[in-house]
């Protein structure tokens, strides 16, 4: 089933889980090439309080930057992304928290994937 995760920081945390075979080679289009990678020097990461989520990912799961930017910008006021890849977690801030509780709410404890 998917991981589920403790608050961390600031942030809100959870775990997604992410099922199916991997998917091979960079996508063709990148469609997030505006979102910020890192966190701009004019956006305060905890600011305002409960604007960003921490997300963690299991270890078994490929789902390419890309694809996981789109699933955070559905929701309105993506400042940026940061994924660290080596750890499989990373951080989606949103400018309110509303989008933050919305896309924990819709993503949290979800099989994206679909099933392996």
């Amino acid at each position: 089933g998917p991981s589920r995760v403790p608050g961390y920081g600031r942030g809100r945390a959870f775990g997604m889980g992410f099922g199916g075979p991997p998917v091979g080679g960079p996508p063709v289009v990148t469609l997030n090439d505006d979102v910020p990678r890192n966190p701009p020097p004019e956006v305060n990461p905890d600011e305002p309080p409960g604007s960003r989520v921490f997300f963690i990912l299991p270890s078994s799961c490929y789902i390419s930057e890309d694809n996981l930017i789109s699933l955070f910008r559905r929701f309105p006021g993506l400042q940026y992304f940061q994924r660290f890849r080596d750890k499989g977690h990373g951080f989606a801030k949103y400018d309110n928290p509303e989008s933050a509780q919305a896309a924990i709410a819709e993503l949290e404890g979800k099989d994206l994937g679909g099933s392996p």
